[in-house]
């Protein structure tokens, strides 16, 4: 994957951990919890709209045709 787009996913995920942690400063465990449990999903989603992206990308160069005449 290009630097470009691993850069991109390190920063969004960096912020949502950030958030979260400042998040759950004030909030009970069970509360925690279910942040942990969100926060997990939602670095995975990152992590795969990522590869989905990179990998759509790679796909559009490989598939468009060059016309010639």
């Amino acid at each position: 994957m290009p630097r470009s787009f691993t850069e991109a996913q390190a920063e969004a995920m960096v912020t949502i951990v950030f958030s979260a942690g400042a998040e759950a400063l004030d909030i009970d465990i069970e509360q925690r919890r279910q942040l942990e449990e969100r926060l997990v999903l939602q670095l995975r989603m990152i992590s795969k709209g990522a590869y989905y992206w990179y990998r759509r990308e790679q796909e559009k160069s490989i598939c468009i045709p060059r016309i010639t005449r």
